[in-house]
Order: C-alpha cells, then structure tokens, then sequence
C-alpha cells in the first residue's frame, strides 16, 4: 500500500494508449498535490489567470479511497517580470487570497504497471494522479517556503491548533 505522507502526486489526463502515464504536452491540464502529515495537502494549478494557485485542503485515505477537500479559499501566485525592460531586475511575486468553491474529489488508488496511481471514481478519463520522483516533497516545500506561499496558507498554525 503506498503511503501519501510526505509525496508529490502530478494529476492530469491519462494518456488514451496508456492510462499509467498523463498527458504532458500541456502544461497547463497538468496540475500537483503536494500530501503532507496529518491529513492536510497543498494543490497546486499552474496556470489560472496568468499565474498558479495554491489551495489548502484536507485528505483521508481509508484502504485505497482518497477523498479530499480543499478549502474556501486560494492562493493566486502570480510572477511579474519583464526582460525587456530590465533584464537585471529581480522578478515580482505578487500572492492574493481569492474565495472559492469548496471541492470534494474522491479516488481509488490502484496498481498500474507495477506503480501505483490515483484515478477519480467518478469519472476514471478525467484526473490520475501519479507519484512524482522529482520535486521531491522536502523541495517542493522549500519551493513554499522561499516564496511566501508556505506562511499565508497557515499550514503550521493548522497543526499548531490539531495539538491542542
């Protein structure tokens, strides 16, 4: 049984021919889960609204069903920085919270050619989720840290408060 705690999963349409693989000429169908201890998971989309969002939910695997949910609200990454105009200039991270729709997604974790991958119950041609090698999840949370994402979605005061 393949354990969640401390993975990167990258999510996306399976390839038609081989459903162990996605599709990844198109970056922007791609999108990652980044599952961390006690239940709670980061969401990451590259491409909305010309920058990513990150999104906080909660994860529960009970035998091979995954349900997550994610929470009421996002965060809009967004990297500004033109070249052509000073190309010696730092970029501009600019992050805005933004309300949104809470959204359950429900899988079942299945082996597929000796790996193990996440399909969406409901609907098998729409999400699998793959584990990923590399950004390791220990680089994908120094990616959080550097860039401020990691503080404004309050992981650790969400475990601060499960402690007590």
């Amino acid at each position: 049984m393949e354990k969640l705690e401390n993975s990167v999963w990258m999510f996306g349409k399976p390839e038609p021919e081989n459903g162990c693989e996605l599709i990844k000429n198109c970056e922007c169908c791609l999108s990652q889960i980044l599952f961390l201890e006690d239940g709670i998971c980061i969401v990451m989309n590259p491409c909305f609204e010309g920058g990513e969002t990150y999104t906080k939910g909660r994860y529960r695997l009970n035998g091979t069903e995954l349900s997550i949910e994610t929470a009421n609200w996002t965060l809009l990454k967004k990297t500004i920085w033109d070249p052509s105009i000073d190309p010696s200039a730092d970029p501009i991270i600019d992050i805005k919270k933004r309300s949104v729709d809470r959204k359950s997604t429900y899988y079942g974790l299945m082996d597929c050619n000796e790996n193990q991958i996440l399909m969406d119950i409901r609907d098998s041609n729409s999400s699998t989720g793959i584990k990923q090698v590399f950004p390791t999840a220990s680089q994908f949370f120094q990616l959080l840290k550097r860039e401020g994402v990691w503080d404004l979605l309050m992981i650790n005061a969400e475990r601060s408060a499960q402690e007590k």
